[in-house]
């Protein structure tokens, strides 16, 4: 079969994709100081013992993406549609309440000025940032 003139070229060549290479929590939830999470191209696991910071490090990738004040915190252990976790409490570092038989009071690693930081390094297939 002879192609005409008229017939579409299709020039398929793959789009290069940008993938999450790093990602970087300072002072966020039970984490203290800078900690690093380095991802690989091929896929990481995520895994540990419940309470080991799992679901804090996606949260922080979470707070990243989000617009300001719509990012969901810790959607799996969520009741009703409702975490118990807010960009304050991962600031703060928040683990747990104590009651003294009148008030019930927030435990938390840091206490009001704090300073926190998120960032998440990408890397496109060419090896740009």
């Amino acid at each position: 079969m002879q192609q005409s003139s008229n017939d579409a070229t299709l020039n398929i060549t793959p789009l290069s994709q940008i993938r999450l290479a790093k990602l970087s929590v300072f002072n966020w939830g039970s984490f203290h100081g800078l900690h690093t999470a380095n991802i690989d191209v091929e896929g990481t696991l995520i895994t540990g013992d419940n309470g080991s910071g799992k679901s804090t490090l996606i949260d922080g990738l979470m707070a990243l993406l989000m617009p300001a004040g719509r990012a969901t915190f810790n959607v799996a252990a969520a009741q009703n549609d409702k975490s118990d976790r807010s960009l304050i409490s991962y600031m703060r570092g928040s683990f747990g309440s104590a009651h003294d038989g009148i008030n019930t009071k927030v435990k938390s690693k840091r206490d009001k000025g704090v300073i926190t930081g998120l960032s998440a390094e990408y890397l496109s297939d060419d090896g740009q940032k």
